[in-house]
């Protein structure tokens, strides 16, 4: 049987940091998700003009493109897992998310502290109890929050998926067309009716998401990252990824690269 690895949670980064502070994050919005707990005080939030601490007794998970700034008024401690989950299974406008951390949680959260320093012999077996807490987290909120938005046609679906099968050759919508054997205007025409997007402003949003995945969690070069991602030189790649995350790729890195997490995550 053949999984679509898009159709389930995907986790990106896992990560424990001790005496963080200040936490200053301006302006954050990023396609991947959150999923925070802080065991000590002193980490906030700050959602427009509204301000809000992050409590030792709640998981807190902050959806993708949802834009908030960080901040600490004490040093602090916290757990956090960086993960996408799958198109249309959350309403647009969920906002953040909070559940009750339950103390097997804390369990497994020390396990996974322990198992990071014995090395990657137990990565398998780190990442497993990391997104047990992810899944035991998500399955806590109510059953409307996480369920399939909208339905789409096996068309559909079936573009989304050879659209995310080689992002470094993007096809152009007569391929998409006929590889699912539809005449183009009726491809059209049900894939934004679907999805409310075009299928080139899906494939640029998906390989701009893709983009952002390498600028944050490798130390490829922005030329390999716009090769990987199917654009025809970094320039053009800068332009696009400015255009969808307001920012360019060297000041998403500079702003939000997980080696600086001294300071945030």
């Amino acid at each position: 049987m053949e999984y679509d690895s898009s159709s389930y949670p995907i986790i990106h980064l896992t990560g424990h940091q001790k005496k963080i502070y200040p936490w200053l994050q301006d302006n954050l919005n990023t396609p991947f998700w959150r999923c925070y707990w802080n065991v000590t005080p002193g980490g906030w939030l700050r959602v427009g003009g509204a301000e809000l601490e992050l409590k030792s007794d709640q998981v807190y998970i902050i959806p993708g493109y949802f834009r908030f700034s960080t901040f600490a008024c004490e040093p602090f401690e916290q757990f956090y897992i960086h993960f996408s989950v799958p198109d249309n299974h959350f309403p647009a406008d969920c906002g953040i998310l909070t559940t009750p951390i339950r103390p097997h949680w804390k369990q497994l959260w020390r396990e996974w502290e322990a198992l990071e320093k014995s090395g990657e012999k137990n990565r398998f077996r780190r990442e497993t109890a990391a997104g047990a807490i992810l899944g035991e987290a998500l399955l806590q909120l109510p059953r409307e929050v996480m369920t399939e938005q909208t339905r789409r046609s096996p068309m559909t679906r079936q573009a989304m998926t050879l659209i995310r099968r080689d992002l470094s050759t993007p096809r152009s919508n007569p391929e998409l067309a006929r590889a699912c054997g539809v005449d183009l205007r009726t491809f059209l025409r049900h894939f934004l009716r679907d999805t409310g997007e075009s299928p080139q402003q899906f494939s640029r949003r998906i390989r701009i998401e893709a983009a952002c995945r390498y600028l944050l969690y490798t130390t490829k070069s922005i030329e390999e990252i716009a090769e990987l991602t199917g654009f025809a030189d970094r320039y053009y790649f800068s332009r696009v990824f400015r255009r969808l995350q307001q920012k360019s790729p060297a000041r998403f890195r500079r702003q939000q690269q997980p080696s600086e997490l001294a300071d945030g995550n």
